[in-house]
């Protein structure tokens, strides 16, 4: 996967709901122009680093995909880094939802 990426020119992430933005982080982490849907998750995982559309329009996410293109590579952030900006509680009350698990485990 990680050969697929350092192959790539853009990664374009296109969603609504977008998860955790896994793809946002594995971008960062090769230095791999990134396109992605401006939903507030992604700004929280990718903040400047991404060029941000609206997954809805087909001419922003052109224009998304272009600035992106247009930045070439960017210096590999580390995963570490990447998640260490953002707010994991988040993501372990997702994690942890519904499963039965108490919180402060």
């Amino acid at each position: 996967l990680k050969t697929l990426y350092l192959v790539s020119d853009v990664v374009v992430y296109p969603s609504l709901s977008g998860g955790y933005g896994r793809a946002c982080i594995e971008a960062m982490s090769t230095g791999t122009p990134l396109a992605c849907s401006d939903i507030p998750v992604f700004h929280e995982v990718a903040g400047e680093y991404a060029s941000y559309f609206d997954p809805l329009d087909i001419d922003s996410i052109s224009n998304g995909i272009l600035l992106a293109k247009n930045k070439a590579r960017m210096v590999p952030i580390p995963i570490r880094e990447t998640i260490a900006h953002s707010d994991l509680s988040k993501l372990k009350e997702l994690l942890l939802e519904g499963d039965g698990l108490e919180q402060g485990s």
